[in-house]
């Protein structure tokens, strides 16, 4: 299986950009593209990334909702873990 390009992204409004600052994918025209500075494996792993970012969210989501009040009896590692899923929500979510 190939691998999508490694992270963190970041983006603006635009561009979505690897670690190294290449161009990832970028929206223009109405359009998403996945970036030709990249190998095609990565295009083709990058794309199913993207396409399962929704239900990736969603189950994130769910995790967090469910685990938020174990999380603030149980102290520690599984605390951190779902504070930061919910931090990632955030980011998601443009919060």
């Amino acid at each position: 299986m190939s691998q999508h390009t490694p992270g963190p992204w970041t983006h603006d409004a635009t561009d979505i950009r690897d670690a190294d600052g290449r161009t990832v994918a970028w929206v223009g025209w109405g359009r998403g593209h996945i970036s030709m500075k990249i190998t095609l494996n990565e295009q083709v792993a990058n794309a199913r990334l993207i396409a399962a970012a929704p239900a990736m969210r969603e189950a994130l989501r769910e995790l967090a909702e469910d685990t938020c009040t174990y999380a603030a009896k149980m102290p520690g590692e599984f605390a951190r873990r779902v504070a930061n899923a919910r931090a990632i929500l955030a980011a998601i979510e443009g919060a």
